[in-house]
């Protein structure tokens, strides 16, 4: 990652040349792109990346409600995922990653600040949308738009680095790689624009399910996992550190059992080395507040836990889909179980 290369706010590009290499794209996308990312985010992406990617986001569509940049050589790839972000949409990616036969090593998970006080990606009352341009008309004529412009929303900017662990993998060019991931990501995503995000769920579990049958195995002992949340008084978010030892499938049933919670994922580090993960994952509740209910902390890192296990042993399942609805099923009662006793009861019963 460029961390070391572009370093703090000093690297945010300038907004007067953001719109003269974006000719075209409304003012209203560029400012909410430098406003509602963090320093972080331009320390991850070089300006002329920054530049491509609001250029893409200002093209997203209802026929296309996501772009994939994929980069690579032979079975590594580094592939970037834009889209407007919506309550689960990180397990989802996770998902349809998986099932292309993506393994992520690395990667680093961007999400639109808040803008203003209401949910993102609403607009606040008597907010007036960004009058329309040239540049915006001939976007439309491409394609339906989004259901809300794409500069009144909250958009994800997901950069990920691994490898292409499919049989036909060697054989296939990156490109028509980035091109099968996108469709499937596009089909998934259309459903939830629609206003349908449990279909959209369900075809990206008949993905994962297929996908585990043909692709992995479950490991013959179980690894501990240590989880740790940081004690931020002042914090804009709850920041939780997961220590473990890599499985298949672990960041998309990992993301699933959080939104079951009602938890939204604001950024992600992910890091893995020799078969170790250390995930840092920023969450806040549907209000867009940090998380400091210790009672909904600690079933946080018992979905954790319990994720972390179930991702052993859905590779030998006889249904992996059934298994991971029923794991979603088991991670949503989990919410609502207030005492340990009840809890031991719970996992006790057949």
């Amino acid at each position: 990652m460029r961390a070391d290369v572009y370093t703090g706010a000093a690297m945010k590009p300038h907004r007067d040349r953001l719109a003269e290499q974006l000719p075209g794209v409304g003012e209203a996308l560029i400012d909410a792109h430098l406003a509602r990312l963090g320093d972080d985010y331009y320390a991850e992406f070089s300006p002329p990346e920054v530049v491509r990617h609001i250029r893409h986001l200002s093209r997203l569509s209802a026929e296309r409600p996501v772009a994939v940049l994929a980069e690579g050589d032979g079975s590594e790839v580094e592939c970037t995922i834009l889209a407007a972000d919506h309550p689960g949409l990180f397990s989802l990616i996770t998902g349809v990653l998986a099932a292309a036969g993506f393994t992520i090593d690395s990667g680093a998970a961007y999400t639109y600040a808040r803008a203003g006080g209401p949910a993102a990606g609403r607009l606040a009352a008597g907010e007036a949308r960004a009058p329309r341009r040239a540049g915006a008309a001939r976007n439309a004529r491409r394609g339906r738009p989004l259901r809300r412009a794409p500069a009144t929303r909250a958009m994800i900017v997901n950069r990920f680095r691994g490898r292409r662990v499919t049989a036909g993998a060697s054989g296939q060019s990156v490109a028509a790689w980035r091109q099968h991931a996108e469709r499937l990501l596009a089909v998934a995503l259309a459903d939830v624009e629609r206003g349908t995000p449990e279909d959209a769920r369900r075809r990206v579990s008949e993905l994962v399910a297929d996908a585990i049958r043909e692709q992995w195995q479950a490991p013959p002992v179980l690894h501990p996992v240590q989880i740790d949340i940081a004690d931020q008084a002042d914090a804009s978010a709850t920041r939780m550190r997961i220590v473990a030892e890599d499985t298949p499938l672990f960041l998309y049933s990992l993301s699933s059992a959080l939104a079951l919670h009602g938890v939204v994922i604001q950024r992600v580090r992910i890091r893995t080395v020799a078969g170790r993960v250390e995930d840092v994952i920023d969450v806040v509740d549907q209000a867009g507040r940090a998380i400091t209910d210790r009672a909904l902390l600690d079933r946080l890192k018992l979905s954790v836990l319990l994720t972390k296990q179930f991702a052993y042993f859905i590779g030998v399942a006889p249904d992996p889909y059934t298994a991971l609805r029923r794991f979603e099923q088991l991670a949503d009662t989990i919410a609502d179980v207030p005492a340990e006793g009840q809890l031991a009861g719970l996992l006790a019963d057949p």
